[in-house]
C-alpha cells in the first residue's frame, strides 16, 4: 500500500511546478512587450511568445482547475492548492475554452475546414478583431490573432487578455512563494 503524499509534500511540489512555469511565461511577457513597441512588429516572435504564455498558464490551469472529467483525486488537489494558495473561483485560469482550442488544435482545424464560409483563415496575425472583419474574416476564421495594442488573443470566438492572464499568474506565483517560505518539505519535520 503506498501512502499519500503529505499536504507540505503536495504543496512543495506543485508549487515548484506552477513556479517554474510563471518563470517561463514572465520572461515570454518581457519579450513580447519588447516587440510589440516596435514600429511595424513582427507576427512570428510575437506569437512564439504568446504562445508560450498561454501554454504554460494552460499547465497551471490544468493543476489547479482539472477537467470535469478528472478523478476525484485530482480535484481534491486542486480545491487544496487553490485554498492553501489563495486561488479564487473566478480565476482567469479556470475558463477552459482557450486552453480547449490549443489543446486540440487538430479538432480546431478540423472543425474549420468543414464549416468555414469563407475557406480562409487567420493565423499569427496582428491586428484587431475589426481588422480582420475589414478583411472578410469572421469569428469562426480567425485562429490565432494579437491585437498589440490591447494585449489580447483572439482564437475563433475566444479572446484573453494576455495582461491579465500574466498578472493572475504573478499573484499566485507570489501566494505560493509566501506559502512555501518556510514550510518544511515534509510535516514530520515540526
Amino acid at each position: 500500500m503506498t501512502r499519500p503524499l503529505g499536504a507540505n509534500r503536495l504543496l512543495h511540489i506543485f508549487g515548484g511546478e506552477i513556479l517554474n512555469c510563471e518563470d517561463s511565461i514572465s520572461e515570454g511577457f518581457v519579450l513580447l512587450t519588447r516587440y510589440v513597441h516596435f514600429e511595424r512588429p513582427p507576427a512570428a516572435p510575437i506569437h512564439k511568445f504568446v504562445k508560450r504564455i498561454l501554454i504554460e498558464s494552460g499547465a497551471i490551469s490544468l493543476v489547479l482547475f482539472p477537467s470535469p472529467n478528472s478523478p476525484k483525486t485530482s480535484k481534491d488537489r486542486a480545491l487544496f492548492l487553490c485554498s492553501e494558495f489563495s486561488v479564487a473561483e473566478t480565476s482567469i485560469l479556470k475558463d477552459r475554452a482557450l486552453r480547449n482550442d490549443l489543446a486540440h488544435l487538430d479538432e480546431r482545424l478540423d472543425n474549420w475546414a468543414m464549416s468555414s464560409q469563407n475557406k480562409t483563415f487567420g493565423r499569427g496575425m496582428l491586428g484587431s478583431r475589426a481588422d480582420a472583419a475589414k478583411i472578410g474574416l469572421n469569428s469562426d476564421d480567425i485562429l490565432g490573432l494579437f491585437d498589440t495594442q490591447r494585449l489580447v488573443y483572439s482564437f475563433r470566438k475566444n479572446d484573453v487578455s494576455i495582461d491579465e492572464l500574466v498578472g493572475e499568474v504573478r499573484s499566485i506565483a507570489h501566494s505560493i512563494r509566501r506559502k512555501l517560505k518556510d514550510l518544511p518539505w515534509s510535516e514530520e519535520a515540526h
